[in-house]
């Protein structure tokens, strides 16, 4: 009897090798964020980029529809990222991932 070994079929020309079961929280920071009172006028149109899972829809992203004030981000669970970070919605049915292309301002 030949041993089962985990070789994908589909192939990076770079890897070789069996894959690796591992899960996503072993390898990378995983966050949830939030969104500030949509009633609070003084939350909103500031200088710091807000995103929806709308927005995850492209490869890339260099900014948001929406903005956020430093008090916005204060009372709300929303968090700053860094540029590069890769975001990914799984908002409903939808499961979108994308590449954060800016920085704060």
């Amino acid at each position: 009897m030949s041993k089962s070994i985990n070789v994908p079929k589909l192939r990076f020309k770079e890897f070789s090798g069996e894959w690796q079961h591992i899960s996503l929280k072993d390898i990378a920071s995983i966050v949830g964020g939030g969104t500030p009172d949509t009633t609070q006028e003084d939350y909103w149109n500031g200088e710091i980029q807000w995103f929806t899972s709308t927005e995850i829809k492209s490869k890339y992203i260099k900014g948001s529809n929406r903005t956020i004030t430093e008090l916005g981000l204060k009372k709300s669970s929303a968090k700053v990222l860094p540029q590069g970070t890769l975001l990914l919605s799984m908002k409903r049915k939808s499961k979108h991932l994308m590449q954060l292309q800016m920085k704060r301002i």
